[in-house]
């Protein structure tokens, strides 16, 4: 295997200027170990792998509680900025004497001795960034145990009760202030769209339409409307379903229709209909003889016509195959065929 020959120089100086072993071997295409190898027989030292760590000589403490104090800022947010871990921080500040975390039960001790007053700088530094963060629109005139505010907006002062930092203050005149107007602005938008409605409606009133059936003008706040009555409308709806039924061969009821495909005159009669086979029993049930009447609404006595052999096992719509029953025992009977019972006229 040949071996591989680069610049050893070259290759010190750019690990020194801040490049890793590995991107110095994608540089002349070799391996890492390689590089490492050669730079540790020019005399380079190496640097141990993986991440570069802070130590705590190498930050800063004084700048540290300060932006906790002053700032407000958390351990996360240290520990973001420094590359380390928010415990780390913890550690660090619990060596000089300050215990962080509100809901830890040695930062309630240190609340009461030498951390007092950078706990409660702190406090108050958070409140103040929140306040910042929400829009700047409220200031901080007094903190003890509730907070006194100022709105920058109307100068109204009130206070709050000290709760968790997520708490959203807000100016309760400003507030009142703020629903008001959202009422008056709905109530704006409802009139002018009941404004725009009635002058629609004005508009529409005043052009004559033709009515497509008897081609009388008439006025209308709609603007599609094509009849002028519900009586040219029903006529018209009427028609349009007599030409439909005409057109797929339906007579009277649903019985043509049952039977369209095997209907001939032996088997469909067209002067049987409910009226007539009616008018042949007398209105009386040929079941259980009782009297049955003809109402569109359903009733125990409603008068049906019924197939002695229903159509569905190839019974005829003739004479010889219809009785009058009422509702009662047609749904007794359902679709299986019966003798007729004589009646006593």
């Amino acid at each position: 295997m040949s071996r591989i020959e680069f610049d050893v120089n070259e290759a010190a100086q750019l690990y020194l200027s801040g490049c890793s072993l590995s991107e110095i071997g994608r540089m002349y295409g070799c391996n890492y170990m390689t590089i490492g190898r050669r730079l540790r027989a020019h005399g380079i030292e190496i640097r141990k792998r993986g991440p570069v760590r802070t130590h705590k000589e190498d930050v800063n403490l004084e700048q540290i509680v300060h932006e906790y104090r002053d700032l407000g800022m958390t351990s996360y947010e240290l520990g973001e900025k420094y590359g380390v871990n928010p415990a780390t921080i913890r550690k660090w500040m619990r060596e000089i004497g300050i215990v962080m975390g509100k809901d830890n039960p040695r930062c309630q001790e240190a609340a009461r001795g030498k951390g007092a007053a950078i706990l409660k700088d702190r406090c108050r530094a958070r409140v103040v960034k929140k306040l910042v963060d929400d829009g700047d629109t409220l200031e901080l005139v007094e903190y003890g145990e509730t907070l006194t505010l100022r709105c920058k907006v109307c100068g109204h002062v009130f206070t709050r009760v000290k709760g968790s930092y997520s708490h959203q203050f807000t100016c309760p005149h400003c507030y009142e202030e703020d629903l008001r107007g959202r009422a008056e602005a709905k109530a704006r938008k409802k009139y002018e769209r009941q404004q725009q409605l009635e002058a629609a409606r004005e508009w529409h009133l005043s052009v004559p339409h033709v009515c497509k059936e008897c081609g009388q003008p008439f006025y209308s706040e709609h603007d599609g409307a094509v009849y002028c009555s519900d009586k040219c409308r029903n006529r018209v709806r009427n028609r349009k379903d007599y030409e439909r039924k005409k057109r797929r061969g339906v007579g009277a009821g649903t019985h043509g229709r049952r039977m369209r495909i095997r209907r001939t005159p032996a088997t469909y009669d067209r002067t049987v209909t409910l009226g007539a086979v009616y008018k042949k029993f007398n209105g009386r049930c040929c079941q259980c003889g009782r009297m049955t009447y003809r109402t569109k609404e359903y009733a125990p006595n409603q008068a049906t016509l019924d197939h002695i052999v229903a159509l569905a096992n190839n019974g005829t719509h003739t004479w010889d195959n219809v009785q009058l029953l009422c509702s009662d025992c047609n749904s007794m009977k359902r679709d299986v065929g019966q003798m007729r019972l004589p009646l006593a006229v």
